[in-house]
């Protein structure tokens, strides 16, 4: 019942035919509405179901003449909360405008990952979030070696942002990241204390993930946690000659990577799939806008451009450098190169973010 309309209501002597359209086409549909009624006491008679063009279903049922409008008013009512609830969840989702988020549920039947597209190619969603993750509380937190030639993160979530800040919940999270720092499990390893945790807070606490560098020929690791450990980075990169200078550019990217959000190192690691997803979603925006497309001779060009503009936002190299604006963070990374004596390359990172 994501999305329907009551359409009205047809009396007969001695009962009242009530048309329910749109309903969306799923298992179980009319029985939900159905079992919604008898719980208001409403006895449901003769049903008829049918298939529309568009793949909803139209529901048709009789009730008892004298209880229409309360069978009416019931399924409205329940459509409504329904209705606002959806709203609210794609409007944390995407940040666009209840107005928007109304549209885009009306126009796509209520189905929140094509309400999610429908606002991007809308150009409404601010930032659209992968709709099936949950915002969660907890910490991210770092762990070193002391030769520095392997780090780890580890993530532990919990209900409330109060037992986050606590002595205890602190040390959990800085002795998982410990233990993922030996390569061991830590659910397994932290086992007692974990269960000890949980009888202390009263919360369902979860060890989310982890992750573990060990350095892998020359070069340097550095990580870095970001606003108190909402963020944690990991960052790999090689040079024949480490020095001061390369752990500072390492820790540089760091801040690069917590700031910017990058999900691939170069270009050539982004799969075509997610480039030809991302050209269809801002070519049907561009049909919106204009009413239709450009020549086939000129979505050549434009779709390369779209490519490469998707690639600089999403690819860590070809971002714009965070420290200064004015050059990329591959120029910024030549230019210590000409100062090490040495090319660098960035070998690989991680972004835990969060609840992310």
């Amino acid at each position: 019942m994501e999305s329907m309309l009551v359409s009205g209501v047809a009396v007969d002597k001695n009962a009242a035919r009530i048309a329910v359209l749109g309903v969306k086409n799923e298992p179980g549909i009319a029985f939900r509405i159905f079992d919604l009624l008898g719980k208001h006491n409403i006895n449901v008679d003769v049903i008829l179901q049918s298939i529309g063009r568009d793949g909803t279903k139209d529901i048709s049922f009789t009730v008892d003449q004298e209880q229409a409008k309360d069978a009416v008013a019931a399924l409205q009512e329940n459509q409504e909360r329904l209705t606002i609830q959806q709203i609210k969840e794609l409007r944390e989702a995407t940040a666009a405008g209840m107005g928007a988020c109304k549209e885009a549920l009306t126009a796509t039947n209520g189905n929140m990952e094509e309400a999610v597209k429908y606002l991007r190619e809308k150009g409404l969603a601010v930032a659209a979030k992968r709709v099936d993750k949950e915002s969660k509380q907890g910490i991210v937190a770092l762990a070193v070696a002391a030769d520095k030639k392997s780090m780890a993160l580890a993530e532990v979530n919990c209900e409330t942002d109060f037992v986050a800040k606590t002595e205890a919940f602190i040390k959990f999270v800085d002795d998982a990241a410990k233990v993922a720092l030996e390569g061991k499990d830590i659910e397994q390893t932290l086992n007692d204390d974990y269960k000890m945790l949980l009888t202390k807070t009263g919360e369902n606490v979860k060890i989310r993930r982890s992750e573990r560098y060990t350095l892998e020929g020359a070069g340097c690791l550095s990580g870095y946690i970001h606003m108190g450990g909402k963020i944690g980075v990991l960052v790999e990169l090689a040079c024949d000659k480490p020095c001061e200078k390369l752990d500072e550019a390492a820790h540089m990217v760091c801040l690069q990577v917590a700031a910017n959000a990058p999900k691939y190192v170069n270009p050539a690691d982004v799969p075509q799939a997610e480039i030809d997803a991302e050209i269809e979603i801002k070519l049907n925006a561009l049909k919106e806008q204009k009413g239709k497309l450009p020549p086939e001779q000129a979505l050549v060009g434009i779709k390369k451009g779209m490519a490469s503009k998707f690639c600089t936002q999403i690819c860590l190299v070809k971002q714009d450098y965070v420290a200064d604006g004015e050059q990329t963070v591959e120029q910024y990374l030549a230019s210590v190169a000409k100062e090490v004596g040495a090319p660098i390359t960035v070998k690989r990172f991680a972004r835990l973010q969060l609840g992310a």
